[in-house]
């Protein structure tokens, strides 16, 4: 009955002139059912230490890690959201551009397909009068078609 007297006054004085935050002694003991108990407060008087000590939680220091873990996860999603914005601009400018390259492959075709059957090729002067080209210019033509073809058009 001594030993449990002084146990339970030796445990109070460290409880009582320790701070919340100070480190504590894991106890192990066996109940009357065969039940192995751990505590850092040993109610049984058979309880032994066991060499094992812990930091008592501080509501302080685990309120600023939750604030933390909140701004960070605040972060990481406005990261995501700017990320996602960024790629659907991505995927409009592929897009304009996509759209572009339509246009200019069908003009491209176009004269290409202009410049193939027509008989007679002419430029128009600034006066409107036109001037119709030699067979070299409309050749130089025809090639300059298919070039810009095949930069406008994938196929």
């Amino acid at each position: 009955m001594r030993h449990l007297t002084l146990l339970v006054v030796s445990g109070m004085l460290a409880i009582a002139g320790s701070p919340a935050h100070a480190q504590k002694e894991v106890y192990r003991w066996v109940d009357s059912q065969g039940v192995v108990h751990f505590s850092d407060v040993p109610t049984d008087p058979d309880a032994q230490p066991t060499g094992v000590v812990i930091n008592a939680t501080n509501p302080q220091e685990v309120q600023a890690r939750q604030q933390q873990a909140a701004e960070q996860y605040q972060a990481t999603e406005q990261l995501a959201a700017a990320n996602a914005e960024d790629q659907a601009d991505a995927r409009r400018q592929q897009e304009t551009a996509a759209r572009q390259r339509q246009i200019g492959c069908t003009a491209a075709r176009k004269r290409l397909d202009t410049y193939t059957t027509a008989p007679r090729l002419y430029e128009k002067g600034p006066d409107g009068s036109r001037r119709y080209l030699t067979a070299d210019e409309i050749d130089q033509a025809r090639a300059s078609a298919m070039d810009d073809v095949a930069s406008w058009c994938d196929d």
